[in-house]
Formats: C-alpha cells, sequence, structure tokens
C-alpha cells in the first residue's frame, strides 16, 4: 500500500519541479524550451506511471533523445532562418541606433575622379561631367579619415594617373576620404570611378528618437 503512495508523490513532485521550470523558461522568454521540456516531461511521466504503456518505457528514451538532439535543433534552425533573431541583430538600442544613422543614399551631383601621383603622395582631381568644371586636392597620404579641400582648376596636370587596380588597392583609404568642394559641398566616393554626394538615410526626431 506504501509503495503505490511512494511512488504517486515521487510523481507528483516531478509534475511539480517540472511545472516550475516550464514557467520559469515562459516567464524568461524561451518559448521553445519550454514547449519543448513540457512535451517530453508529460510523456515521460506519463509512460513511467502508467502500467500499460509499460512496453514504452524501452523506447521512450531513444525517442525523446532524438527529438531534443536532433529535431528540435532542426527545427529551431528553421524557424529562425525566417526571423530577424541573429547574431547581427541583437544590438543594443545604442548601437542599433548608431548603425542606422551611419546609413546614407546617394544625392547630389556625381564626379568622376581621378588620382595624380606627387612623389610618393596623390592629389584627388575631381571632373564634373555635366558642367566640365575640374577640382584638385593638395598632395596627401592614405591613411585614416581625412577631409581634403579642393580648389577648381582650368585644367588638370598632364601626366600619369593611377590605373583601376591602383585604386582598386586603395579602396578602403579612398573610402575614409571626404572632398570639400570650393562651394563646401561634401562628396565621398561612391563608386570605383566616381565620387557623389551623400545624406543620411535616417535622422534623429524631435525627442532625440
Amino acid at each position: 500500500m506504501a509503495k503505490p503512495q511512494l511512488t504517486w508523490s515521487v510523481i507528483g513532485l516531478l509534475c511539480l519541479l517540472v511545472g516550475y521550470l516550464v514557467v520559469l523558461m515562459y516567464a524568461q522568454g524561451e518559448y521553445l524550451f519550454a514547449i519543448m521540456t513540457l512535451i517530453l516531461s508529460s510523456v515521460g511521466l506519463y509512460i513511467f506511471a502508467n502500467r500499460k504503456a509499460y512496453a514504452w518505457r524501452y523506447v521512450y528514451p531513444g525517442l525523446a533523445g532524438m527529438g531534443l538532439f536532433v529535431l528540435f535543433p532542426l527545427i529551431c534552425t528553421i524557424a529562425i532562418a525566417f526571423t530577424n533573431y541573429s547574431s547581427t541583430n541583437q544590438l543594443t538600442f545604442e548601437r542599433a541606433q548608431q548603425v542606422l544613422m551611419d546609413r546614407s543614399f546617394q544625392a547630389g551631383k556625381a564626379y568622376n575622379f581621378t588620382l595624380i601621383p606627387a612623389g610618393d603622395e596623390w592629389k584627388l582631381a575631381l571632373t564634373d561631367g555635366e558642367s566640365g568644371k575640374n577640382y584638385l586636392s593638395d598632395a596627401f597620404k592614405f591613411g585614416g579619415e581625412q577631409k581634403l579641400a579642393l580648389k577648381e582648376t582650368d585644367a588638370l596636370p598632364e601626366g600619369e594617373r593611377a590605373n583601376l587596380r591602383v585604386i582598386t588597392q586603395n579602396r578602403t583609404a579612398l573610402n575614409q576620404l571626404t572632398a570639400v568642394l570650393p562651394d563646401d559641398s561634401k562628396v565621398i566616393m561612391s563608386s570605383l570611378r566616381q565620387f557623389s554626394g551623400t545624406q543620411p538615410l535616417y535622422t534623429l526626431g524631435e525627442d532625440g528618437y
């Protein structure tokens, strides 16, 4: 008589423990783990508490292991593939705001550019395809973010020009350049052949958000 009571007492305690764990997982937002724990625990308790399901006691551990370590991760992976729940989207509010504020789009004129060697330095030359005006910077070296003040010139210096290979090799450095034209407008590299004006894609509202 005492053995059935002990068995049901143990089962009752396990049910309380499982219920507590499921509620804890649900409160933490781990819905998938809560559902998986509830299903596996409920089925397991039923099988080991019901004599009619005695034969399943030998099969259930294998099925539970396959479901927990094979099917469950597979289902989670497929589910995550259709959401933004990934490492690139798990950012703090400040970092996410900064990422959005750094985004920009091309606006204004596009200028053809070339690099003119000046010893071990370079000069940046821009040409307005519409008006034919030319702009030239002082000599500079690649390295870090720089602002180059350009002056209008009647004609660009004759001589050698940087080829596409040189531009490609120094693309990272060129992306850090900001060319300031005589009218104080700013342009940055938009392709391997052009500099163009940009504007921020997002701006903060009056409330700072």
